[in-house]
């Protein structure tokens, strides 16, 4: 690859995190601003005690301890977002959680994901499953599979809004699959799925999908669409660690 070509796939690269972080950033607000609100109701009422000499160990016990717990949620919340918009290096593909990265993943879409009426089903992961991976290129492509699905499926009715994230364990691999009940993917979509600037979406840019999978096969994993679901359903491929 040239230098040229380097560079315009690095700033693809950083655009599409860019628009992944911007789709992010209500929702995250909103899941920051959650405990924030605990703290200070918290630590106001420890205050008021104080000032009035009426400290109550039950209470300074539960409210101290219910204060580093909201902290802790606020810390895991910004860190798995310093996560997702780093650099991706080659030199930082490690032996990794699948479970905690899904969850670290999940813990920026909730907000957004119960805002759009979404019915969420995810597998269990085993915790002591792990993976061969680049922590800031699998949780952007699961990001953005999950944007992309709740964007379709918001125009369907309530009660039809479903999304699954399962995992399957081979010999030597597992496959991450999201899948969602919405209406598919048209023929044109299908012809040019990972091709940059496909999109069916007016506020999109169509980097998502080729972004995703330049990533995810530059750390040795697979990315790919499951022509043979029933519903629209992409796989992600990772060697066991």
């Amino acid at each position: 690859m040239s230098n040229e070509q380097d560079a315009l796939k690095q700033a693809m690269i950083k655009m599409s995190k860019l628009a992944l972080i911007g789709d992010m950033a209500p929702g995250i607000a909103h899941e920051v601003n959650n405990p924030i609100a605990v703290i200070i109701g918290r630590a106001e009422i420890l205050l008021s005690q104080i000032q009035e000499g009426q400290i109550d160990p039950a209470m300074l016990t539960k409210s101290i301890s219910k204060i580093n717990e909201m902290a802790q949620r606020v810390s895991k919340i910004i860190e798995a977002m310093r996560k997702v918009s780093k650099a991706a290096k080659q030199s930082e593909i490690s032996n990794q959680s699948l479970k905690l990265i899904v969850e670290e993943v999940l813990s920026l879409c909730t907000e957004k994901i119960r805002k759009s009426l979404i019915q969420l089903e995810i597998q269990d992961i085993p915790p002591e499953l792990n993976v061969v991976t680049n922590y800031s290129s699998l949780s952007f492509a699961l990001m953005s599979l999950i944007f992309n699905a709740l964007e379709e499926l918001v125009h369907l009715p309530e009660d039809q809004r479903n999304l699954w994230i399962t995992t399957e364990t081979l010999d030597e691999h597992v496959l991450i699959k999201i899948k969602d009940s919405g209406r598919g993917l048209n023929s044109e979509v299908k012809n040019n799925l990972f091709s940059p600037f496909n999109t069916t979406k007016s506020k999109s840019a169509g980097l998502g999908l080729y972004i995703s999978k330049i990533l995810i096969q530059e750390m040795g994993a697979a990315f790919e669409w499951d022509s043979a679901a029933s519903q629209t359903t992409f796989v992600i491929k990772l060697t066991k660690s």
